[in-house]
């Protein structure tokens, strides 16, 4: 499963515990312009060995997205533990509270010209033994 790497907008105090967030599936939502059509087409498994796949150019055909936001799949805010670094698109969770993870979220995406994706995908802690 990649890793997504611990991003910089957390801040550890002494004797915190930073995880690595990895995902294991993405589902696509919304995309009316095609922009992640290459996603939807991946398998669950292929989707989490494809890495970071906003930043895979055989996956995004819109290129670099202008602006990412991260919520739970509910709708509400991430928890105050988990952090997005929408510059560097990953995730970084600081002592995350046992059995909050996996976590279903999803991630809405927009490009230059007011195109728009929504993607849904499981975050869960990859820094365990597997």
């Amino acid at each position: 499963m990649p890793v997504i790497t611990a991003g910089t907008s957390g801040t550890a105090s002494k004797g915190s515990h930073l995880t690595q967030i990895c995902y294991s599936a993405a589902t696509v939502e919304e995309d009316a312009n095609g922009c992640m059509a290459e996603l939807s087409k991946l398998s669950p498994s292929d989707v989490a060995r494809a890495g970071s796949f906003l930043l895979d150019a055989s996956l995004v055909r819109c290129g670099r997205p202008e602006n990412v936001t991260a919520r739970r799949a509910d709708g509400t805010a991430l928890p105050s533990w988990l952090m997005f670094d929408e510059e560097a698109l990953r995730f970084s969770a600081i002592d995350p509270p046992p059995g909050s993870l996996p976590m279903p979220v999803e991630l809405t995406v927009r490009w230059p010209g007011g195109k728009k994706a929504a993607i849904r995908t499981l975050l869960e802690s990859c820094t365990q033994d597997r």
